[in-house]
């Protein structure tokens, strides 16, 4: 985690609010989105773009974030994996920052949070460089009335190396006012025996084709994902993903699929094919 300290204090939260942009010594700090809506059970990411207009470099050492509940757990580790170790004079990071995990039990509302980069002039300062608040929305998921699926591990030589594919066909419930990936987070876990993996395509990142599919294709922390969604009807449709470059190290059969777009999320329990 280039050697830099993360610290986060748990206390209640999940609508990413980032009221505006936070300035701090030279480095500037502007949410991609000022908005975060999630699901019990789901997980919400946030983005950002850190901007350093002065004239020395600005070392990224640590994190301080805030949520005010321990049911929604916020994991700092995108940026430690993301971020450059430093920005040089006029140069910029645009990419993932954290997650905001909404564990079942978490209270239905929106509240506030806060997220503060650390830094300065070299790899042991730990100054505030620039600090936004947030806030999360959490609702009731709808749940899916049918979620089928197919799915294949590959485990790389080394870690990080491992790849998955994943073939499923899924019915929304009838509470369900449809999809929206386009403009919804869409997130992904695989668990079974001693791991997981868990990604989230934020918002805005799902290109709609001519033919009705929507597609994604891009890197989530280091994970090269290529995924599908062909409309079967009105209320069904197929959800095809790939990955590569993932860490499934310990997962084993039984894998339980946990897939979420917007407030409407199912889960299945799947016999993977390992390879």
């Amino acid at each position: 985690m280039h050697g830099r300290l993360c610290m986060v204090i748990c206390t209640l939260v999940v609508t990413i609010w980032l009221v505006r942009p936070a300035h701090a010594n030279s480095v500037v700090f502007t949410p991609v989105t000022n908005t975060q809506r999630g699901v019990q059970g789901g997980v919400v990411a946030f983005h950002g773009t850190l901007m350093n207009t002065g004239t020395a470099n600005v070392f990224l050492n640590g994190v301080v974030s805030f949520i005010s509940s321990s049911d929604l757990p916020v994991d700092n580790e995108p940026f430690f994996v993301n971020a450059p170790l430093f920005l040089p004079p006029g140069g910029s990071f645009t990419g993932h920052l954290f997650n905001v995990a909404i564990e079942p039990q978490a209270a239905v509302g929106t509240l506030p949070g806060s997220f503060t980069i650390q830094g300065g002039t070299d790899a042991d300062a730990f100054d505030t460089l620039a600090s936004a608040t947030f806030s999360v929305s959490v609702s009731v998921p709808t749940p899916f009335t049918a979620f089928t699926t197919k799915l294949e591990l590959t485990m790389g030589p080394s870690p990080s190396r491992d790849s998955f594919e994943l073939d499923g066909t899924v019915t929304l419930g009838s509470g369900s006012n449809g999809i929206a990936p386009l403009t919804e987070n869409v997130s992904l876990v695989l668990e079974g025996g001693r791991g997981a993996f868990t990604t989230t395509i934020p918002a805005g990142s799902f290109r709609a084709r001519r033919d009705g599919r929507l597609t994604f294709e891009g890197r989530i922390d280091s994970v090269a994902l290529e995924i599908r969604i062909p409309p079967v009807s009105s209320t069904q449709f197929r959800f095809q993903a790939e990955g590569t470059a993932a860490y499934l190290s310990g997962i084993a059969n039984p894998v339980v699929v946990t897939l979420t777009l917007g407030d409407d999320s199912g889960t299945t329990s799947v016999t993977a094919q390992m390879q």
